[in-house]
This record gives C-alpha cells, structure tokens and sequence, in this order.
C-alpha cells in the first residue's frame, strides 16, 4: 500500500478574513453610509493580497 501524499495547506484564516470584510462592506452599504466603505476596504486589502501570493 502506498503511502498518501500531504494534503495542501489552505487558507483558511485568510479566507475567513476576507469573506469577514467582504461581509463588512455589505453592512456598510446596506446602512447607506457609503462614506464609510473605504475603512474595511483598506484593512481587506492586505489579506486579499497574501491570498493571491499562496
């Protein structure tokens, strides 16, 4: 019998941040206070950008 590889690492905890931040946004506009949604846009973007490096 032959051994099974690794299974691949996921990303969880970024995924969660960014469906976290994504759900953030929706909040934001469904409140209709659009000036707001820069701040969980500028806090999203570190986590989207270490998902595209994996």
């Amino acid at each position: 019998m032959r051994p099974q590889p690794p299974a691949e690492r996921l990303p969880g905890g970024g995924i969660g941040l960014v469906l976290y931040f994504i759900g953030a946004v929706v909040t934001v506009v469904r409140a209709r206070s659009y000036a707001h949604i820069p701040f969980p846009l500028v806090y999203a973007a570190p986590v989207a950008a270490s998902l595209v490096v994996l």
